[in-house]
């Protein structure tokens, strides 16, 4: 089962989405939802951080680029950012799939200064 937790961030306009647990077919479509109402919403940026989450189909890893093209259809498209570990069971699954993310290292948590 795949937890999910949204903070927006009133002061940088940025929404963190932190996934926990499986990301399974199931649990990428509830992904899909849950950040397209995020994007609906026009914060700054989103951040998705995949650090606790454990790839049980690299299909499900396919919700990604489908968010990415979703946001970019948005009226004022929505910069998405994939955090993990590069370290983490979810990076190593993602490059090995080449998802086409970005991903950064635990010091290199993005920050919004001046949002």
């Amino acid at each position: 089962m795949l937890a999910t937790t949204v903070t927006r961030h009133a002061d940088t306009g940025i929404t963190d989405v932190r996934l926990a647990g499986a990301l399974d077919l199931v649990a990428a479509s509830r992904v899909r939802v849950l950040v397209c109402k995020c994007i609906a919403d026009d914060p700054h940026a989103i951040v998705i951080d995949v650090t606790a989450v454990d790839v049980v189909s690299d299909i499900a890893l396919t919700v990604f680029p489908a968010l990415y093209r979703q946001q970019s259809s948005h009226d004022t498209p929505v910069p998405l950012l994939l955090y993990a570990p590069v370290t983490s069971h979810a990076a190593v699954a993602i490059r090995g799939r080449s998802v086409g993310t970005h991903l950064s290292s635990p010091t290199a948590r993005p920050r919004c200064d001046g949002c």
